[in-house]
């Protein structure tokens, strides 16, 4: 049901020439010859895992996202037309007309 993939990752050590020892011993600081930038710290490591699903799970939450959305615009079409009599509130005679305010 499921699938492994491997994946290359490429590694490189970012490391300026003015701090590497090997390179140059005694680097002119003040020269500017090459630039003395460095890397951010990564203080934790962390990954992340997904599981992929089974195809017969996959179809049926499709199948059923499917049923929902064709049931939702028939309903929301029956409520609004029927909206008047579903939401009929008393008129008990203590408001007046009251208009909606919009925005």
């Amino acid at each position: 049901c499921g699938k492994c993939y491997r994946t290359t990752v490429d590694l490189t050590i970012a490391v300026s020439p003015a701090f590497d020892v090997d390179v140059i011993d005694d680097y002119d600081w003040a020269s500017g010859k090459y630039p003395t930038w460095t890397e951010s710290i990564w203080k934790s490591l962390s990954g992340r895992m997904f599981l992929k699903p089974s195809p017969s799970s996959q179809h049926s939450t499709l199948a059923i996202g499917i049923i929902v959305i064709l049931l939702s615009f028939p309903l929301t079409y029956w409520i609004e037309k029927k909206s008047s009599i579903i939401f009929n509130t008393l008129d008990s005679g203590l408001h007046e007309s009251v208009n909606p305010v919009s925005l």
